[in-house]
C-alpha cells in the first residue's frame, strides 16, 4: 500500500510515502510551515498492489485528519548533575 498527496490546484502528485501516518505527518508539517489555506488544494489517496486508488480525505476534512492523529511528543527528563561542595 502507498499513500500519495495530490495537489488538486496543479493535478500534481505532491508527495508519496509508505505509510498513511507519514503522509499525515507532512500534512501537518505542511501546515505549520504555511497554514491551513495552503493545505486546502491537498488530496490524500491510498493505492494498494493491484493499483487500485481510494481517496482518504482532502481539504478541510484531510487537515482536521492530519492535526487529529499527531502523536504527542513525549517529554523527556533532563537529569542534572550536582557538584558536590
Amino acid at each position: 500500500m502507498t499513500y500519495e498527496i495530490w495537489d488538486l490546484t496543479t493535478r500534481n502528485v505532491a508527495g508519496c510515502f509508505r505509510t498513511k501516518d507519514e503522509a499525515l505527518e507532512s500534512v501537518r508539517r505542511t501546515v505549520e510551515r504555511h497554514g491551513r489555506e495552503y493545505a486546502k488544494g491537498f488530496l490524500l489517496m491510498s493505492e494498494n498492489a493491484k493499483e487500485v486508488s481510494r481517496s482518504i480525505a482532502e481539504g478541510e476534512d484531510l487537515i482536521d485528519l492530519a492535526l487529529a492523529s499527531a502523536v504527542p511528543s513525549k517529554p523527556t527528563l533532563m537529569v542534572v548533575k550536582q557538584q558536590a561542595g
